[in-house]
C-alpha cells in the first residue's frame, strides 16, 4: 500500500492537473487516481519480475520515488492496463513504460 502525505498529494495535484485544488470531490478523484497508478506500478513490477527490495537496496529510495513520480505523471494508463491484461509473467517491461529500463534492470 502506498501512503502519501498531504504535501505530496498537493504536489501531485499540481503536477497532474497543472494547479492546486481545494475541492473535496477533486481531491478524492486525485486520491483514486494515485491509488490506481500505484496499483498499475505494482502490477507492472510483479509481471516483469522486478524485485522491489533489490531495487530499494541497489538504487536507493530516491530512485524508487522517482519511479513512482514517473508512473504518477504517465498518460499511458490505458496502454499499461492493456499490456498487463495480455502479458505473460516474466515479460520485459514494454517500451512505452517510463520505468521500463529500471524495471528491466531489477528483474529477478
Amino acid at each position: 500500500m502506498l501512503i502519501v502525505s498531504y504535501e505530496t498529494k498537493r504536489s501531485l495535484t499540481a503536477l497532474i492537473w497543472g494547479g492546486d485544488t481545494k475541492d473535496e470531490d477533486e481531491t478524492m478523484s486525485l486520491i483514486s487516481r494515485i491509488d490506481h497508478k500505484a496499483q498499475l506500478m505494482g502490477e507492472m513490477m510483479r509481471c516483469v519480475g522486478a524485485d522491489l527490495s533489490a531495487m530499494a537496496d541497489i538504487t536507493g529510495e530516491s530512485q524508487l520515488r522517482n519511479a513512482m513520480w514517473r508512473c504518477m505523471a504517465c498518460r499511458k494508463g490505458d496502454a499499461c492496463e492493456a499490456w498487463l491484461a495480455s502479458a505473460k509473467p516474466g515479460s520485459p517491461a514494454p517500451g512505452f513504460c517510463n520505468n521500463a529500463g529500471l524495471f528491466n534492470d531489477m528483474r529477478d
